[in-house]
Formats: C-alpha cells, structure tokens, sequence
C-alpha cells in the first residue's frame, strides 16, 4: 500500500524564513510535512500515513467535551511550540478537515501554512461554532461547560493564541465538565475512538 499526501500550494516565497523554519526542526504538534518545487513554486506536502482526519472521527460519531479536551489541549501545546520558532498561530488551518490525529503519537496535530495568515480567533470561533452543532449532547453539564467557554472567552474582544493557552483551566470549571488543563499539566486524556489508544490497540 502506497503512502498518502495532502498538498497545499499556493505559497509565497515571500515566507521562506518560515518555510525554512519548518523545514529545518521536528515538532511534536505541527503535521509532518516536506517542501517541494512545482512550477518554479513552492508547494507544502503533508504526510497522511499513520494519521487520522477529525473528520473522519466525526463521521464516527458526534464529538463530545472530552474530544474538545484533548483537541484543545494539544492545540494550546502546538502553540507553545510554535512561538519557540517564531511560527504565527494565525497560520494554523484550525479546521476538522485538516486537523490530524497521529495515532503512532497519540495525540493531535495541526497544519501550518506559511503566509495564511487567518485570524486565530476568529478560525477558534467558527471551529467551535462548527463542533457545537455535531456534539453531543446527551450530557447537559458538558453541553454548558462548552457553551460558557465559548460565550466567557472565545467570543470576547481580545480573544487570541495567548489567552487561549491561559484560558483552558476555566473551561467547564464548577461544572463537573473535566477540566481543561495546561499541556505541560495534562497526563492522560481519553481520545475516544477519534483514534488508537497509547497502547496501540484500536478503540
């Protein structure tokens, strides 16, 4: 069975310092991916081996707070990671067509377009507003933990990649919600059947 590739084209060499920057470093959050030439351009490739789209795992079932969790958590985490390398979050494509789960891993990772340049926030926006229409909502505890998150932070003026790290320990607090904790605090988190768990074993 041969591999499989998502291209992304459309890139201006305008951005080659941070074309450069990740080709030249391994990160934990960011999709793998290489850079190639196609027409005198360059074109961004992403390898899809061992990884699985959200929205394949939406198509499973619907999403629930502890899917938001583990998505949000590792997204806080690939934000981290990203400002070590003077990488822009407005970069990230926040989309569950693109958001990849590395089931080798085990946890999510996230595509960075050099030069895409959307508002973080407002992609966190209509990502949420996207989840919230396929969730779950059979627990109404976890339905209002999401709901007050999205209404007390991502809404707000002043809403950005910083406050959003900051933000994930209010999410669902004194909601009986499970707490959204920052990536260096999170142990363990139940991926539900998004994906394989630590062991390798399908769930």
């Amino acid at each position: 069975m041969g591999s499989s590739f998502l291209e992304v084209s459309g890139i201006d060499r305008e951005h080659s310092v941070q074309i450069e920057m990740i080709k030249s470093n391994t990160f934990t959050y960011l999709a793998d991916v290489f850079f190639r030439e196609v027409n005198c351009e360059p074109e961004m490739v992403v390898r899809l081996d061992d990884k699985i789209l959200l929205s394949t795992g939406l198509a499973k079932r619907n999403i629930n707070a502890n899917d938001l969790k583990s998505i949000f958590t590792d997204l806080a985490a690939c934000i981290t990671e990203m400002d070590d390398y003077m990488l822009s979050a407005d970069d990230l494509v926040i989309d569950k067509r693109y958001i990849l789960f590395d089931t080798l891993k085990g946890h999510y990772c996230f595509l960075c377009v050099p030069g895409f340049s959307s508002s973080f926030a407002g992609q966190l926006r209509e990502f949420m507003e996207d989840m919230m229409t396929v969730m779950d909502h059979s627990n109404p505890q976890e339905v209002i933990g999401i709901y007050d998150y999205f209404s007390g932070y991502v809404i707000r003026e002043g809403f950005s990649p910083s406050v959003f790290v900051k933000s994930l320990a209010s999410f669902g607090s004194g909601r009986g919600v499970p707490l959204l904790m920052a990536p260096e605090a999170a142990v363990e988190k139940d991926y539900g059947c998004f994906g394989e768990d630590r062991s390798g074993k399908m769930i």
